[in-house]
C-alpha cells in the first residue's frame, strides 16, 4: 500500500505554480482553487474510487476504495484493509491477518488519510507544467518543483461543469503508475461520528496492537 499512500501524499502537496501560458495558468489555478474550496468547505463527504496500479513488467492491480470524512473523523476501505479514525485515534485493520493497529491521530502520517485530497492546496512543492481542455474536462499535469525520489508527475482531470475531480494519475520514478477514477461523490453526507470508532466486537478473535501505550 506504499504507492497508495504516496499518491495522496503527492496530491496533498500539489501547488499551483507553472510553466504554461499566463492565461492558461490563471484558468487552471482558478479552477483548482474552486474545486478545493468546494471540498474544503464541507464537513461531510463520501466517495467511491476505482484504483488501478500499473506495475511495469507485472501487469495491473485493481481495487475499489470507499472513503468518507465527518469533520476530523475519516475512514477508507478496500479489499485488504479498513482504516478508521474518530479524530483522536486511528485503527488500521488488516483483513488477511485479523489484526488492528491503533495509533494516536496526532502521530499519523497525513498521507494515511485519503480525504486530505480534498483540502485546499497549501504547499509550494509542485508546479503546473501543462494544461489542456477537452469538452467538460480540464487536464492539469504537475511535477515536483525539486527532485523527488518517488514521484515523477501527477495528472488531474477535473469536470469544469461539476467542479469535481474525475480522474487522478500519478507516475512514480520507477515507472509504476497509479490511477484513481472517482465514481461517486456524496456531498454533505457521511456516517455518524460513532461509526468511525473501531469496534472490537465486530471482529471476533481480532489481535489488537496498541501503539498508543
Amino acid at each position: 500500500m506504499r504507492y497508495f499512500f504516496l499518491l495522496f501524499s503527492a496530491l496533498i502537496a500539489t501547488s499551483l505554480q507553472g510553466q504554461v501560458s499566463n492565461s492558461t495558468f490563471a484558468e487552471s489555478e482558478a479552477l483548482l482553487e474552486k474545486v478545493m474550496d468546494k471540498y474544503g468547505d464541507l464537513d461531510k463527504l463520501s466517495v467511491t474510487l476505482q484504483w488501478t496500479m500499473d506495475i511495469p513488467g507485472n501487469g495491473k492491480v485493481k481495487d475499489v476504495i470507499e472513503a468518507s470524512r465527518n469533520g476530523l473523523a475519516f475512514q477508507f476501505e478496500n479489499k485488504d484493509m479498513h482504516v478508521t479514525s474518530d479524530g483522536v485515534k486511528v485503527w488500521t485493520y488488516m483483513k488477511d491477518y485479523n489484526e488492528a493497529q491503533v495509533m494516536w491521530y496526532k502521530d499519523m502520517d497525513p498521507a494515511m488519510n485519503p480525504m486530505e485530497l480534498f483540502n485546499v492546496y497549501q504547499d509550494k512543492s509542485y508546479e503546473i507544467i501543462s494544461s489542456s481542455a477537452s469538452g467538460d474536462i480540464q487536464t492539469i499535469v504537475l511535477k515536483p518543483r525539486t527532485a523527488n525520489p518517488d514521484i515523477e508527475k501527477v495528472t488531474l482531470e477535473i469536470s469544469t461543469k461539476r467542479l469535481e475531480l474525475v480522474e487522478t494519475t500519478m507516475v512514480l520514478t520507477d515507472g509504476l503508475k497509479n490511477k484513481f477514477i472517482f465514481d461517486r461523490f456524496e456531498l454533505n453526507q457521511a456516517p455518524s461520528i460513532d461509526a468511525y470508532r473501531f469496534s472490537k466486537s465486530s471482529y471476533p478473535g481480532v489481535t489488537i496492537v496498541d501503539l498508543t501505550k
